[in-house]
């Protein structure tokens, strides 16, 4: 149904940009942080943060939600307690699926 059974190209893509952004919003609330650093980025929505915050946040959440889908060795950010690395492993698995899907769509839409 994610990709319309192998024929829909933009809905399988659509369904992996929001697997993605999703991905990221959640890795946002469960909480990541710098390799370097011991600064845990953890959004809580109770605290005042300014808007401008949360979406530079959103952008450091979103870059390691590709680099767990590319599944890079080094990353700039790491997960941070067990729902954080739970959270990564079932990223990985639904990236990986529909992007799978993506790929099976494209396929045959140009082996006809």
């Amino acid at each position: 149904l994610m990709s319309n059974y192998g024929t829909g190209i933009w809905q399988a893509f659509l369904v992996l940009v929001a697997i993605i952004a999703a991905s990221s919003m959640l890795f946002l609330l469960a909480g990541f942080r710098p390799v370097d650093s011991t600064h845990v980025i953890r959004y809580v929505p109770a605290l005042r943060v300014p808007p401008m915050a949360v979406l530079w946040d959103f952008g450091r959440a979103f870059l390691l939600t590709l680099s767990i889908a590319t599944m890079q060795r080094d990353r700039p950010y790491e997960p941070v307690g067990d729902w954080s690395h739970a959270l990564g492993s079932l990223a990985l698995l639904m990236i990986a699926s529909q992007a799978a899907l993506v790929l099976l769509a494209v396929r045959r839409r140009f082996r006809r």
